[in-house]
């Protein structure tokens, strides 16, 4: 999973051909932690998908732009669009929902 600030956050989300997931994190939150051991867990399923973490103290400006009010938040982006959020930790389950894709059969939920 990528670690972007602002300067990069329109190339790397916004302009970006794949469809995005940008985690908001704070480096205090045991949670963030949990939802990015999750999402690098689930990052090779879904190929098709960039992963990126934004932490929210460095970068503010962003995350007040997106209204994250609470962290971890998770952000799917298609087409330089936001399309789903979901702030708390994260089930692999609800990382495909959140990508809007079907869980391989094989994976763990």
């Amino acid at each position: 999973m990528k670690e972007i600030n602002t300067d990069e956050f329109e190339a790397e989300v916004i302009r970006s051909k794949s469809d995005v997931l940008v985690a908001f994190t704070a480096p205090w939150c045991g949670f963030c932690k949990n939802t990015e051991k999750m999402l690098s867990a689930t990052e090779q399923e879904l190929a098709d998908v960039k992963f990126c973490k934004l932490d929210i103290e460095q970068n503010s400006e962003i995350a007040k732009k997106y209204s994250v009010r609470g962290v971890p938040t998770t952000l799917f982006f298609k087409e330089g669009t936001m399309k789903n959020r979901r702030t708390g930790a994260l089930t692999k389950a609800e990382v495909f929902a959140l990508a809007e894709r079907k869980p391989l059969q094989t994976a763990e939920m």
